[in-house]
């Protein structure tokens, strides 16, 4: 898996696993273990992958905030196998 840090200078959204280089299908598979987005070098969500347990809706749960996150764009979140 790959990690990094990235800089961002603008108020321009961020797009989780999208593919700019697609005209018609902008989804790509991609594996997300967790991810930390900071301003100013203060936390400001630290996302980790779930599966709801009232309705099973795969989202990112921000530890920061505590609230659940689904997908906002097109489509939904698919899970993968289960990680202990």
């Amino acid at each position: 898996h790959e990690t990094g840090t990235y800089k961002i200078n603008n108020n321009k959204r961020i797009y989780l696993f999208g593919n700019p280089r697609s005209v018609n299908d902008r989804r790509i598979a991609a594996k997300l273990y967790y991810l930390k987005l900071y301003n100013n070098g203060l936390l400001v969500q630290n996302l980790i992958p779930v599966r709801r347990d009232s309705d099973s809706v795969v989202g990112l749960y921000d530890i920061v905030s505590k609230r659940f996150l689904t997908n906002s764009g097109t489509g939904s979140f698919t899970a993968g196998p289960m990680v202990q």
